[in-house]
C-alpha cells in the first residue's frame, strides 16, 4: 500500500544519511509497518546501527533484521611467497 512505499522510502533516506551504514547493499520491504532489512552488512555493529537506524524512522512499528554479515577474511587468509 501506499504507506509502505512512503515508510520504505523513509527508512532508506535514513540509512543514506547514516554514514556508518554502506546502504545500497540493504534492501528494504515493509508490511503494514513492519519493516524488513535484507542484505550484506561489514560486522554486527553496522548491522545493530541499521536496526536502529530504521526502528528511529516515524511510522515503523516494527524491524525484521535479516541482514547478515560478511565474514571475516582478515583472519584467515593465507599468504604465500
Amino acid at each position: 500500500n501506499m504507506q509502505d512505499v512512503q515508510l520504505i522510502n523513509r527508512v532508506r533516506q535514513a540509512l543514506m544519511n547514516n554514514r556508518n551504514i554502506d546502504a545500497r547493499a540493504i534492501r528494504v520491504t515493509s508490511d503494514n509497518g513492519t519493516v524488513t532489512l535484507i542484505g550484506l552488512v561489514r560486522n554486527d555493529a553496522a548491522k545493530e546501527e541499521a536496526e536502529n537506524t530504521a526502528k528511529n524512522v516515524d511510522g515503523v512499528s516494527g524491524i525484521d533484521n535479516k541482514l547478515t554479515t560478511q565474514p571475516n577474511t582478515n583472519s584467515n587468509q593465507s599468504y604465500r611467497y
